[in-house]
């Protein structure tokens, strides 16, 4: 039978010889062991046996040497290769060839001792995120292979068994190329492979909490986790985030909108949010938003960002910092405690930060042009520097916004100790203010204008051309008298 071993024994009166044919007779073996008296066999006497038993091809010269040679010396040998035939090579099974990269993977491990990558392990890495856009190429299958036949030593061909092909079953988001070899997404979204097949998906639920098990998460699509988010880890999601559960100290980040049902970032958890946010309540959180930011509850020791409209529905925005190019409304701003709040409206965040630059950095070029020796100084180079940075500073406070709203409402009560900066009008609240109300800056931007409270579609702009008119009827009415 195929892959049975078999042996051959010659036994004479000087010696005894055996061959075994092991490895599906591809390879042929001798042992020799010498008797204690007659003659030793002969390199004809050992040819002519092979040749009994058909093994006439593949032959070992080196082996047969030897063999001879252990006869001459009377020393037995064993193991000694007589003849090697050539192994069957089976066929290759078709297989399937993913190209889309995990996108959580770090880009730079590749660069990293070897050492370092087989002894750091990341807890938070469970899953893969291959990540698609439409038209993207998938995977390639690729066909199986015929296999290369073998022959034994007793030249007998050993037929090659075939590769097995691979059929690959795919669903939703999925079509084969033209070459019927490629699959491609027309969608964008995650390639998940299921028991039912490849398929590309564009909303990730995640059932329960983003622990340990879950890991974090790098997504071209939605998010919807139906638990907590823990602390340290990530979501990114292209097309959105919700989370019914309440999030610690993680990474929230999304191009599209963003709800959540709170927060407790710790002083460390983020929010960037390409869309519109919306929550219940954060603490110590960092956010950054493109659009508007809807809370239901409170805001508090947190660092808000947001070019559109900053909105605090039953409670209060307290402690931290707010810097949002839409406005702000709030039930309650700042504490009774005098906890330091900053309310900085009808700012782009990202020219508030150059400013802040521009201005350290000339504030540091003029100390250290004042510190130098005076033989030291090169004044050509200061003027140079200092024109380039109030060049720039000059470009950066003349930056426009159609949705720029420096304008605050609140509904119930402004503490003390609240910073507030209309645009370009900054001023801190000693006593308490009572709602409803709307603050704007006064029309020479000296001081805080408290007048009825107004919705947040009318613009502070409006407003001051609203007091412009009246002044001027006034005066007509005065000048008439």
């Amino acid at each position: 039978m195929a892959g049975e071993n078999i042996s051959y024994d010659l036994v004479q009166a000087g010696y005894t010889l055996r061959l075994d044919l092991l490895d599906n007779a591809t390879l042929c073996t001798g042992r020799y062991t010498p008797a204690k008296s007659g003659a030793g066999i002969t390199e004809e006497g050992l040819r002519e046996f092979l040749e009994i038993h058909a093994i006439t091809e593949h032959l070992n010269d080196e082996g047969i040497n030897l063999v001879v040679s252990a006869a001459t010396d009377n020393k037995p040998v064993s193991g000694v290769v007589l003849a090697l035939g050539e192994a069957m090579q089976p066929g290759i099974d078709g297989w399937f060839e993913m190209i889309v990269p995990d996108a959580l993977v770090d880009e730079n491990d590749e660069e990293e001792n070897e050492l370092r990558r087989y002894t750091r392990v990341n807890f938070k890495k469970i899953q893969t995120f291959q990540n698609v856009e439409a038209d993207d190429p998938i995977g390639i299958i690729h066909e199986c292979s015929d296999g290369v036949d073998g022959i034994t030593v007793q030249s007998k061909p050993i037929p090659a068994i075939p590769g097995k092909p691979l059929i690959v079953r795919y669903g939703k988001g999925i079509f084969m190329g033209e070459d019927g070899k490629t699959l491609y997404a027309n969608r964008s979204g995650r390639v998940f492979n299921s028991p039912e097949g490849l398929s590309v998906e564009n909303v990730y639920v995640v059932k329960g909490k983003v622990d340990y098990h879950v890991g974090n998460i790098r997504y071209n699509g939605l998010v919807e986790v139906t638990g907590d988010v823990l602390d340290g880890f990530e979501i990114f999601a292209t097309k959105g985030i919700k989370v019914s559960g309440i999030v610690g100290n993680a990474l929230i980040t999304s191009n599209g909108n963003i709800d959540i049902n709170g927060m407790n970032g710790a002083g460390v958890g983020k929010i960037s949010c390409g869309g519109d946010l919306a929550l219940k309540y954060c603490n110590d959180t960092s956010i950054t938003c493109a659009g508007n930011v809807t809370a239901q509850i409170e805001i508090r020791n947190s660092r808000v960002n947001c070019l559109g409209t900053l909105t605090v529905t039953k409670g209060a925005f307290c402690g931290g910092t707010c810097i949002a190019l839409g406005g702000l409304e709030a039930t309650i701003i700042g504490s009774k405690t005098s906890l330091p709040t900053a309310v900085i409206v009808g700012v782009n965040y990202n020219d508030y930060d150059m400013i802040e630059v521009l201005n350290h950095s000339l504030i540091e070029l003029n100390e250290q042009f004042a510190a130098a020796p005076p033989n030291q100084r090169d004044l050509m180079a200061f003027m140079t520097e200092r024109n380039r940075l109030s060049t720039q500073l000059q470009e950066v406070n003349s930056h426009t916004y159609e949705n720029a709203n420096p304008k605050v409402n609140v509904i119930k009560i402004v503490h003390e100790n609240v910073r507030f900066k209309f645009d370009r009008m900054a001023s801190v609240t000693t006593d308490v203010i009572k709602g409803p109300v709307t603050l704007i800056s006064n029309l020479d931007e000296s001081e805080i204008l408290q007048l009825q409270m107004s919705g947040m579609p009318i613009t502070a702009d409006q407003l001051k051309e609203a007091l412009l008119r009246e002044q001027k009827e006034q005066k007509e009415v005065a000048g008439g008298e």
